[in-house]
């Protein structure tokens, strides 16, 4: 028995797949034999690959040249191939597989974003920052960071991604200047998360910090906290009722710019890398790698810590009064501790 194997680097359905077979098939047998012929020069105008019907007084056949040869009187030796047109269209109904089939997702990249903001809770009360870390598709199976110590000969292995992982996003508007600490509920901020979602939550939810977030970018983070968030039907959110520069930053609410990053702070998607405090001020080189991608998959971005989880927050509330004999002035404010919530004189 002859057995004929193609390989094809394409994918097709069962039907293509038997339709293609019977295709090749009732091709092998009606060109199993050769057709000679030899045509006038009148004919000079076909080419290899052309149909052509041949009349004889017991029947019409339909050929397809295979080759031509010119002869020196301007006839042509031609061979030739029985043709048939139908045979290219085939109606075969495959049998249904056995397989059901598997889902493939595409993990795409990784985005990640490192966070020199003030403390946010009494636990990070040491040297280190925030990483927030996730992807841009939803197929997405987690990422790992590395940072390197030695401008890129060796990574170390700081924090693995918790997925779904964070929720990071950018704003399509900006928020205006605003002072101090205040409810803003005259702002909106559009934005986009690449990952998760955003809700509405009450006002006790909010001032016991859920939707509070990192707004901004490196060197002027602004934490705000969103009530109200609606969602659009492009799948963007519409954020308003804030509370604005959250955490000693009041100084950067003016800062902003248009895509701007949003990172919400929640602590079961953030992991705290500690930092030696020798290093503070010290440039290093960090990568964000998918699962299960080489190290080479990302390029290096450079980043340094400052430290200002550890800066004091500067104080608020000054007054002062003048002697009116001596000019000596009584300045008096209120200052903010950075954990723990207590303030004094």
């Amino acid at each position: 028995m002859n057995t004929t194997s193609i390989d094809l680097p394409i994918v097709l359905n069962a039907d293509e797949a038997k339709q293609m077979v019977s295709r090749l098939l009732y091709l092998a047998w009606l060109e199993r034999n050769d057709v000679s012929l030899t045509l006038p020069p009148t004919y000079q105008n076909l080419e290899p690959a052309d149909t052509i019907t041949v009349t004889t007084d017991n029947a019409s056949y339909s050929l397809r040249l295979s080759s031509i040869n010119y002869l020196p009187d301007g006839r042509m030796e031609c061979k030739a191939k029985y043709d048939a047109p139908a045979v290219y269209t085939q109606v075969s109904v495959a049998d249904e597989g056995q397989s059901i089939g598997a889902t493939l997702t595409l993990s795409g990249p990784s985005v990640y974003v490192l966070l020199d903001i003030p403390m946010m809770d009494d636990s990070a009360n040491t040297p280190g920052f925030l990483a927030a870390m996730t992807g841009y598709l939803s197929g997405w199976p987690g990422g790992v960071l590395f940072r390197s110590e030695d401008g890129g000969q060796s990574w170390v292995d700081l924090a693995s991604g918790v997925s779904p992982g964070s929720s990071i996003g950018y704003a399509s508007t900006s928020l205006a200047a605003h002072g101090g600490t205040t409810y803003d509920a005259a702002s909106t901020l559009a934005c986009r998360m690449y990952q998760g979602t955003i809700s509405s939550v009450t006002e006790a939810q909010l001032f016991a910090g859920t939707n509070w977030f990192a707004y901004g970018a490196h060197g002027r983070w602004e934490i705000v906290a969103a009530r109200t968030a609606t969602l659009q039907g492009d799948g963007s959110y519409i954020l308003r009722d804030f509370l604005r520069g959250q955490q000693g930053t009041e100084w950067a609410t003016g800062l902003h710019a248009a895509n701007d990053t949003l990172v919400r702070l929640n602590t079961t998607s953030l992991e705290f890398i500690n930092v030696n405090s020798a290093a503070i001020g010290s440039e290093k080189l960090y990568r964000g790698i998918t699962a299960g991608k080489a190290l080479d998959s990302d390029t290096n971005r450079a980043f340094t810590y400052t430290g200002v989880n550890l800066e004091c927050l500067s104080p608020v509330h000054l007054t002062g009064n003048r002697h009116p004999s001596t000019n000596d002035w009584e300045l008096t404010w209120v200052r903010r501790s950075r954990f723990s919530g207590w303030r004094d004189y």
